[in-house]
């Protein structure tokens, strides 16, 4: 079976602010899973995020959110089948809750700079997945709220 999901990116848009923020992502890839019985699958993707101070120096704040129903599982779909997966911020942690910020950051920046923070998801299939064969694909969104 082929897992795949797509980050759909989702950068707010406020007015006229001292400051921008921009959002990238890699794809949160599980690759080819064979239905091996007890075998866990894990993947990451990066976030990063990229923001600009304008004509004068801006104190910079944001949230990174899940868009999502807030559950603690996530879906990849084929048709009528699913297979599900968790998302991490650190590998072996809590999941992370689309109600949550996964991650938050604040710093002041001078005139005309710019700095990039990147974050990693670590995501995780459990074992015991029944599903058909097949390409499996899921599509999220991640919200930057600054």
């Amino acid at each position: 079976m082929r897992y795949l999901l797509f980050w759909l990116l989702m950068p707010l848009s406020h007015g006229a602010l001292a400051q921008s923020c921009t959002l990238a992502a890699t794809p949160l890839m599980f690759g080819t899973v064979a239905g091996v019985a007890g075998q866990v699958h894990s993947s990451t993707a990066s976030v990063t995020v990229t923001c600009e101070a304008g004509a004068s120096a801006a104190t910079v704040s944001y949230s990174l959110y899940l868009d999502d129903d807030g559950g603690l599982s996530h879906d990849l779909r084929n048709g009528s089948g699913t297979a599900q997966y968790q998302l991490y911020t650190a590998a072996g942690q809590q999941p992370v809750l689309g109600s949550q910020a996964f991650a938050s950051d604040s710093y002041t920046l001078a005139a005309h700079a710019s700095i990039s923070r990147t974050y990693t998801l670590y995501a995780r299939m459990q074992p015991g997945r029944d599903g058909a064969p097949g390409v499996y694909q899921a599509m999220s969104a991640i919200r930057l709220v600054y």
